[in-house]
C-alpha cells in the first residue's frame, strides 16, 4: 500500500516528544531486559523505527537548540549544557556558551506560527530564562519550561524553579503525570486550528525518582536481569511509557490521532552509571556511539505503514527538517533533511557527514573533542593529545577496534574534512593554558 500526504487536505498536529537522557537501549522495541516500555514498543510498531537516529550533541541544551532551529550546535554557540561548567584545574581552557538560544533564530514555532498553528510547549526548556522563554521564541503556551535542566523533585512542589506550572498542583503530585495532564488539555481545547505540541519531559533525566509501586515492580526482575540493573531507573521510565500511551490514547480516543504526526526521539545517549548502552560504547558526555544515539520512531495511523524501519542515519536536525515539511513550511533548515517521504511510501538517502563539537569537558570523564560519521566511517578528535580515533561503523558498530594507526591517510583525510566544517561553522576551540 502507498501512502499519501493527499490523504488529508488540510495541515496536520505535530507531536514532538523529546526524552530526556533516554538511552538507545532504554526501550524494550530497543532491547532492554528489565525497562518495561509497552506503550512506546507499540506505537513505534504501528509506525517507522529508526535503526540509526543520533542526536545533536551528546548533552542536552545543544540537542534542544538544534532541535528547536534545525542547525548544529556549534553555529548557535551552544556547546554545553546550559551555563556549562568551565573547570580552572584542567589541561585546557574551554570556551565559553552562549547561556541562552539567540532571540534571532527562526524556531520551529516561529515558523508554524506563520502557517496558522498554535504552539504549546510542555516540559524542559533549558535554554535561557526571562526574556528568552519558549513564549519569547513563537510558543502561545508554556507549561513547565524555564532556564532549569532538571527538576529538584519528580513529587510536587518539584523542589527547583520548574515554572510555570498551574497554580493548583498538589503536593505530592508526579511531575511526569502532570504535565501530561496538561498536554491533554492543550489538545482538547485546540479545534479551529492545528496544534504544534513540543513536549519535552524531563523524564528520564536526574534525579532518579519513581512511584513506590513502580520500583516495586522491578525491584526483583533487577536482580535478574543482565544488562540494566536500576529498578528505580526502570520506574521511572515504566511511568514515562505510561504517560506516552495516555497522550496517544486520548488522540486516538478523540479522533484526532489520523492528523497527528507524533515523533519520539531523545536528547542524547544514556547517562551511565544509572543505566546500560551496552553494547554500544560510552554514554551521555562522551562523542561515541552509547552518547548520541538515540530510541527514535515516527506515528501517523493512515499515513505512515505500520511495521517500517528506516535503516538510514537521522539526526535531530532532520526531525527539525521534517516537522516544518509536515507543517507547510518552507523555512531554511541548514543542517537537516526532511525524511517525511521516507514516512510516507517515498524514499531518503542521507548523504551529509553528522558533525558533533563538544570542546568542554563533562562530568562523565570525557574530555574536550570532535567527531564526525561519513559514510561508514567515524572520526573522533581528542584536543587534550591531538589524538584521532578512526572506526569504521559498518563493520564494527561499538567501536571497539581503533583503526587510526593501521589508516592513518583516511584519519588524517577525515580528520581535515571534520575541521574544515567546524571551522565554516565557526566553531570555537579549547586553548592551551598560558
Amino acid at each position: 500500500m502507498v501512502f499519501c500526504l493527499l490523504l488529508t487536505p488540510k495541515k496536520p498536529n505535530i507531536v514532538l516528544m523529546l526524552i530526556d537522557d533516554m538511552g538507545w537501549r532504554d526501550t524494550g522495541f530497543t532491547g532492554s531486559d528489565l525497562y518495561r516500555t509497552p506503550n512506546i514498543d507499540r506505537i513505534s510498531a504501528a509506525g517507522a523505527r529508526f535503526s540509526r537516529a543520533y542526536s545533536a550533541h551528546p548533552v542536552c541544551s545543544p540537542t534542544r537548540a538544534a532541535l528547536l532551529t534545525g542547525k548544529n550546535p556549534v553555529r548557535l554557540g551552544i556547546t554545553d549544557w546550559i551555563p556549562g561548567d568551565r573547570p580552572d584545574d584542567r589541561v585546557l581552557n574551554t570556551p565559553e556558551i552562549e547561556d541562552h538560544l539567540s532571540l534571532s533564530e527562526n524556531t520551529l514555532a516561529k515558523a508554524l506560527k506563520k502557517e496558522g498553528y498554535r504552539t504549546y510547549h510542555i516540559g524542559k526548556w533549558h535554554l535561557g530564562g526571562k526574556g528568552y522563554l519558549p513564549t519569547d521564541q513563537g510558543f502561545d503556551v508554556n507549561i513547565g519550561g524555564s532556564h532549569v535542566g532538571q527538576p529538584g523533585s519528580y513529587f510536587a512542589p518539584f523542589g527547583k524553579d520548574v515554572t510555570p506550572m498551574p497554580a493548583d498542583v498538589k503536593a505530592g503530585e508526579f511531575l511526569t503525570d502532570r504535565l501530561t495532564d496538561e498536554a491533554i488539555k492543550l489538545v482538547d481545547r485546540t479545534s479551529n486550528k492545528p496544534f504544534f505540541l513540543y513536549f519535552a519531559q524531563y523524564a528520564v533525566h536526574t534525579p532518579i525518582q519513581a512511584k513506590q509501586y513502580d520500583i516495586d515492580a522491578f525491584t526483583d526482575p533487577a536482580k535478574k536481569s543482565k544488562i540494566h540493573k536500576n529498578a528505580k531507573y526502570a520506574g521511572l521510565i515504566s511511568n514515562l511509557d505510561h504517560n506516552v500511551g495516555r497522550l496517544i490514547r486520548h488522540l486516538e480516543a478523540t479522533g484526532k490521532m489520523a492528523d497527528t504526526v507524533f515523533l519520539f526521539t531523545s536528547d542524547n545517549g544514556g547517562l551511565l552509571p544509572i543505566t546500560n548502552n551496552s553494547p554500544l560504547r560510552a554514554g551521555k558526555g562522551f562523542p561515541y556511539e552509547g552518547g548520541v544515539r538515540v530510541p527514535a520512531f515516527a506515528y501517523w495511523p493512515g499515513h505512515i505503514a505500520p511495521g517500517q524501519i528506516i535503516p538510514e542515519r537521522v539526526i535531530t536536525m532532520d526531525f527539525s527538517a521534517t516537522v516544518l515539511d509536515a507543517g507547510g513550511s518552507r523555512a531554511k533548515i541548514l543542517d537537516g533533511s526532511s525524511f517525511l517521504r521516507a514516512l510516507t511510501g517515498g524514499g531518503f538517502r542521507q548523504t551529509r557527514p553528522f558533525v558533533w563539537h563538544y570542546p568542554q569537558y563533562h562530568t562523565s570523564g570525557n574530555t574536550p573533542c570532535s567527531a564526525m560519521i561519513d559514510g561508514d566511517w567515524k572520526v573522533v578528535h581528542h584536543y587534550e593529545d591531538q589524538q584521532n580515533e578512526l572506526y569504521n561503523l559498518k563493520q564494527d558498530p561499538n567501536e571497539t577496534t581503533n583503526l587510526a594507526n593501521l589508516d592513518p591517510v583516511r584519519t588524517e583525510k577525515l580528520w581535515k574534512k571534520l575541521k574544515s566544517l567546524l571551522d565554516s561553522m565557526g566553531a570555537k576551540y579549547p586553548t592551551r593554558h598560558a
